[in-house]
């Protein structure tokens, strides 16, 4: 996985193992951002169920603000974080999720998975 555009473009980026999380795929995410990539400069996003952070780091590559980046998963953060420090920000900002009652401009929600529950 990597940040497809934009000042961090082809940062790779850090996923957890297992079946825990769902990373958006590369295709989804460019098909996203294709939709509002005249929308996204300046803006602020929140990224919830943010499993790598890959889609609030991909719209601060392309130039959005600010964004805060929110899971439950402890693990998970911890991927945020490292991705949140290897790509170059150039004045734009990361936030952890108490700062969340901050305005967003963009929303991106991708619905977490529970690998064990049953399909009938």
């Amino acid at each position: 996985m990597r940040i497809i555009t934009g000042t961090a473009r082809g940062t790779r980026l850090k996923t957890l193992e297992g079946t825990d999380t769902r990373p958006t795929t590369e295709i989804c995410k460019e098909g996203v951002f294709s939709a509002i990539q005249f929308d996204i400069v300046d803006r602020n996003v929140l990224d919830l169920f943010g499993g790598s952070g890959q889609m609030a780091l991909e719209a601060l590559s392309r130039g959005a603000r600010f964004a805060v980046i929110a899971d439950n998963s402890r693990k998970a953060c911890a991927v945020i974080k490292d991705n949140a420090a290897a790509i170059p920000r150039t004045g734009r900002s990361i936030s952890a999720a108490t700062q969340a009652k901050k305005s967003s401009g963009s929303f991106f929600s991708t619905r977490p998975i529970r690998p064990t529950c049953s399909t009938r």
